[in-house]
């Protein structure tokens, strides 16, 4: 569950700028442990989330276009609410990364790091770094916004819809995910096809899953997936792909996987232009 307030940012230090130390937000630094960093991330700008549950970081890094289909799990921690912040530090790579609070605005501020002196004149990418820390709820009451800005869903920018489960019954390892909306001969009507030759259960909710019309503004996707209880799906987004995954299924087991079908809608807007689906 997202809660109303959030917290983030980053520093900037221009690619091909001095070697120095990232520029310091103003503000009292919040008491958080970090509990997961990647110094030198594919961030592309300040994003932030909080959760009550630890953030699965591969799916949030959708966000930028380099989400991942798994992630270092972080321990649940007692009344502990997780917050991701992602910032951008040029060529410099941070050794540290602090929670800073002005008024009912969070930041981050990543710190250390020297800049390699081969790239006085620029790096190859800027780095983007994607710090995890696990906080006080008590000390987030009254936040409103991340660096001035309207927090993000900690799932990325997919939004699962239906998750039907369609039974054992084999379907083809190689079956194609479809847009929706689609019906050509690799869209929705291939794919219902499929799971009507493999015998798949409920298959009057997948008709209707796979026969929904994204909203203006937005694109749907349709995947099968395997699994054993799942809880859940994420659309994971990448520059060059959108795949999907389950999700709360690593501590099932079961002797016969079933299979799943999982719908998604996305802002268009939030689709990669050289992103292909299923990869």
């Amino acid at each position: 569950m997202v809660l109303p307030a959030v917290l983030v940012t980053a520093v900037v230090a221009a690619c091909g700028g001095p070697a120095s130390e990232p520029v310091r937000s103003q503000g009292e630094t919040v008491r958080a442990d970090l509990v997961s960093f990647d110094p030198d991330g594919y961030a592309t700008g300040a994003l932030g989330t909080i959760s009550e549950a630890p953030v699965d970081v591969g799916a949030f890094q959708g966000w930028f276009g380099a989400a991942a289909d798994s992630a270092d799990a972080v321990q649940t921690r007692p009344g502990a609410s997780y917050v991701v912040v992602t910032g951008v530090t040029g060529c410099v790579t941070p050794t540290r990364a602090d929670l800073v609070r002005t008024g009912d605005d969070l930041t981050a501020r990543f710190s250390g790091g020297e800049q390699d002196p081969s790239e006085h004149v620029g790096c190859a990418r800027e780095n983007g770094p994607v710090a995890q820390f696990a906080v006080n709820p008590g000390l987030l009451r009254g936040v409103r916004t991340i660096g001035g800005r309207p927090p993000v869903d900690p799932a990325g920018p997919g939004h699962r819809g239906e998750l039907i489960k369609l039974g054992p019954a084999p379907i083809a390892d190689d079956v194609r995910p479809a847009e929706l909306g689609t019906d050509s001969t690799d869209g929705t009507g291939a794919l219902l096809h499929t799971l009507e030759t493999a015998g798949s259960t409920n298959l009057d909710q997948a008709r209707q899953a796979l026969g929904a019309q994204p909203s203006t503004g937005q694109r749907g996707f349709a995947f099968v997936l395997t699994g054993c209880a799942p809880d859940g799906a994420t659309l994971i987004v990448q520059q060059r792909s959108l795949t999907a995954k389950l999700t709360g299924d690593s501590a099932n087991r079961c002797f016969a996987a079933a299979y799943f079908l999982v719908t998604f809608t996305i802002d268009r807007d939030d689709v990669p232009p050289q992103a292909v689906l299923g990869g």
